[in-house]
Parts: C-alpha cells; structure tokens; sequence
C-alpha cells in the first residue's frame, strides 16, 4: 500500500511552492515599482544638485539596487517560514536544501539583472573603461557574495532549529533529552564554542576571527569546526571584520547552554500544547 503520510506531505510541499511563487510574483513586481520610483527620485535630487555625474549619485545607485535585491531575496525567505509556520508544516533537509538552493539562483539571477541595468545607466555617464564604472561592479560582487553567505547562515539555523526540535519532540520534551547532544561535539570542538560564547557573554558581540585564532591557533580552530558544517558554528562578515557565531545548536552545546537548554524546551513545551 502507498504510504499516504508521505504522500500527504508531498502534496503539502508542492502547494507551498505554488503559493510562495504566487507570492513572490506579487511581491517581485512591487518591490521593482518601488525601486524605479526610488531610482527616478534620486536622479531628480542630484541633478538639481548639479552632481548627476559625480561618484556619490552612482553610490546612492548601487546602494538603492543591492537594497531592493536583498528585499526580494529575503522576503522570499520570511514567506517560506511564514507558510510554514501558518500551516504547521516542518522543515527536513531536503525542504531547506532545495530552499537554499532556490534563494542561490534568485540572488544570481537578481544580480545579474541589476549589473545589466546599472551597465546601461552607466553608460550614459560615463565611459565603459571609467574607475567608477570599475568600482561599481566590484561592489555589486562584494554585495552578491555577501547575501549569499547571509542566506546560507539562515539555512543552517533553521537546519540547526530542526534538529533541535526534533531531537527534543521524540524524546517527549525532557530536558535531559538534550544532554545527548553534548556526546556529539569532541573536546577541542566544545573548547572552541566554550571560547566563542564566553566572549559573547562578556562583550555582547562575536569575537573577531583575529582574536580566536590569537588565541587558540588558526590551524587548531579550523580543524576542529571543520566537521560541524555550518550548525553550530560559523564565521560572518559585518562591517568588513570577520566574526565567529554560533547558531542556536552552538549554544546549547557549550558548558554555558544549560539555562538556553531550559528556556528552549519550556518554549517546545508551551508551542506543543497549544
């Protein structure tokens, strides 16, 4: 007989890819209205400043593109949890593997539709071979490579929340449930997000990437969190310096996790009751 628990989620899954491309549709040609009118306000402002040609407007511009961009991608990503939500309908590893996988070619393909334009805007002002030109299309990279890392740490928390709540749902909300997920993470691996929460704790802020490996070795860290993906803990980049973070999996796995650990499955216990 066919399994019709599996059948039943496969038909959920394709009706939420319906309306998230619904969804995104509407929201889509919304957000690109918006950006010409923001577009078309900017090019008014600056003329009348009489700086239509100057580096600053092309950086108002590239600022207004990459922004509208991030919108779109994101929002793609909020609706998805959104549905989810709403609709009771959990996250596997495949559902968030084709959904990083998804969010990946929409951020490609809204990059390369906004270098194609500001080409052409530019064009108009200056000459193809121009350092702002040069520079426009070095940061418009810098930005694609940037949301792209930011979408793939958003995965890898719903991955790691996933696991979580699966972990803790089969074996009946018990907090010493939880416990077994110490058993996963070696001694050097735990060292190292011991190290990176209690910098947290102390500075209320990750600790820069120069500092841990200061103090631990480069070669030592690298090795240890190489293994754990990116679950439990990751590097970021904000404001040009690079950070260690860890996910939410990363925090219940240090010595210090034990009052999130609490927190947590009180938080599993009241969403289970409802």
């Amino acid at each position: 007989m066919p399994d019709t628990s599996t059948s039943a989620m496969e038909a959920a899954e394709k009706e939420l890819q319906n309306i998230l491309i619904l969804r995104h549709a509407t929201a889509y040609e919304k957000r690109i209205e918006t950006l010409k009118y923001e577009i078309q306000a900017a090019e008014d402002e600056f003329r009348l400043a009489g700086a239509l040609h100057s580096g600053a407007f092309v950086k108002k511009i590239l600022e207004l593109r990459c922004k509208a961009v991030r919108d779109i991608v994101l929002g793609v990503l909020h609706s998805a949890k959104e549905v989810r939500s709403k609709h009771g309908l959990s996250w596997t590893g495949d559902s968030l593997g084709e959904t990083g996988k998804k969010l990946e070619e929409l951020i490609g393909n809204q990059f390369s539709s906004q270098k194609e334009a500001l080409q052409q805007q530019l064009a108009r002002m200056y000459k193809p071979n121009d350092s702002v030109v040069a520079w426009a299309f070095r940061e418009l990279e810098k930005e694609t490579s940037k949301l792209s890392a930011e979408i793939a740490r958003e995965i890898e928390i719903l991955r790691s929340e996933t696991k979580i709540t699966t972990i803790t749902v089969e074996q009946g909300g018990d907090a010493p449930a939880l416990a077994g997920l110490h058993k996963t993470v070696t001694k050097n691996q735990r060292e190292i997000i011991n190290a990176i929460w209690k910098y947290y704790r102390e500075h209320q802020e990750w600790i820069p990437t120069r500092i841990l490996h200061h103090d631990m070795k480069k070669e030592f860290v690298l090795y240890a969190i190489e293994p754990l993906g990116g679950s439990v803990v990751f590097r970021a980049e904000v404001g040009g310096k690079d950070y260690y973070e860890l996910t939410l999996l990363g925090v219940l796995l240090s010595d210090y996790g034990s009052e999130a650990e609490k927190l947590l499955v009180g938080y599993l216990d009241y969403v289970l009751a409802q």
